[in-house]
């Protein structure tokens, strides 16, 4: 399986105002990449977050069902949206991975 650079690419605008930057990643990536785990999640899968720390990597596996697709053109180009629902899914903490 081929891992690939999910970085958002810089769109230029013309007439536009500049964004303010916070350097967060929700600038870097899109919103719907994010994974967010409550406690119920968490306990399921068995994770001590406890052992955990911000910048550690970690492996997901997860099977998901697709719950809509979306295609549409409009004047300022086509948009595609692909929904899934994660139903299954297995995270296991990277202690080898080196910058990736």
């Amino acid at each position: 399986m081929k891992l690939r650079d999910m970085t958002r690419k810089k769109k230029s605008t013309l007439n536009s105002m500049p964004e303010a930057t916070s350097g967060c990643d929700e600038e870097r990536y899109p919103y719907g990449l994010q994974i967010s785990l409550e406690k119920e999640a968490i306990n399921k899968l068995g994770i001590d977050i406890k052992k955990l720390k911000i910048n550690d990597k970690v492996t997901v596996t997860a099977i998901a069902d697709i719950e809509s697709i979306r295609q549409n053109k409009t004047r300022r180009g086509e948009n595609q949206n692909l929904r899934l629902q994660i139903t299954k899914m297995d995270i296991k903490q990277r202690k080898t991975l080196k910058n990736t």
